[in-house]
């Protein structure tokens, strides 16, 4: 049992740590844009919305140890559509197009695309693409605007190379899936290789046994059919049936 919970704990660390690891760079960068004047939203709201963040990562974590992923995968939408909204808000608190917290977009859909389902790849990739702008334009208007053009251009190239290495990662392990049913199913072929060869092995001394034991005995036999013909005949009772015997193993 408690190896059980033990190997529970490593997968959760495994599959969670880059998710805590985000939020620690989140946290660095709160300090980064209030010192170097990228927030455009008071300290408190950073703050109020990093709470959030750490709030959806806990109890993810929490309801992943208690539930296993079996349960876990129906609350996977739920969880990432947080998490896509609450980065969305960020990056929109801190001078929009301007805020490295776009980054992390990466980091989502690279970690997603390995361990959901296609269709709920496709509909991060649709949440990226509608929130990302959505984030980027309020401070279009405000004193960390940028050029439209220089606006449009950078929107695009982002969301170009977020999709794209979501699309790559995502046939990455496509194929990785493929090659790993491949390699098991040659497995299982060898296996039943092997076991095919055991059991014609054991059916062959078995049968090889069988067959020189009646031939020696037949030989006998032929030998003692002139001067002693019972006994003879006694040979040819027993053999009868053993070598049907043999027969049926055989088949």
């Amino acid at each position: 049992m408690i190896h059980n919970r033990d190997d529970g704990i490593r997968e959760i660390f495994h599959v969670d740590k880059y998710l805590w690891l985000n939020l620690i760079f989140v946290f660095l960068y709160i300090f980064i844009s209030q010192t170097q004047g990228l927030a455009t939203v008071p300290a408190w709201s950073l703050w109020l919305l990093f709470a959030f963040a750490v709030l959806n990562a806990g109890i993810r974590t929490l309801f992943r140890f208690r539930y296993g992923d079996s349960h876990f995968g129906a609350l996977t939408q739920v969880f990432v559509t947080t998490d896509i909204l609450l980065l969305s808000i960020g990056i929109g608190f801190t001078s929009g197009i301007k805020s490295d917290l776009w980054l992390i977009y990466f980091i989502a859909i690279l970690s997603h695309s390995l361990y959901v389902r296609t269709s709920q790849v496709v509909y991060i990739s649709i949440l990226i693409v509608f929130s990302y702008p959505l984030a980027t334009l309020p401070a279009q208007w405000g004193s960390h605007a940028l050029p439209w053009i220089q606006f449009a251009t950078t929107l695009a190239l982002r969301l170009f190379f977020i999709l794209v290495i979501g699309t790559y990662t995502r046939q990455i392990w496509m194929n990785e899936e493929v090659r790993a049913k491949e390699v098991q199913a040659l497995r299982e072929q060898m296996a039943t290789g092997e076991e095919r060869a055991r059991i014609a092995r054991e059916i062959h001394d078995g049968l090889g046994h069988a067959l020189v034991s009646a031939i020696l005995r037949l030989e006998l036999c032929q030998k003692l059919m002139k001067r002693a013909p019972e006994e003879a005949e006694t040979i040819l009772k027993e053999e009868i049936p053993a070598l049907r015997e043999a027969w049926s193993e055989g088949r």
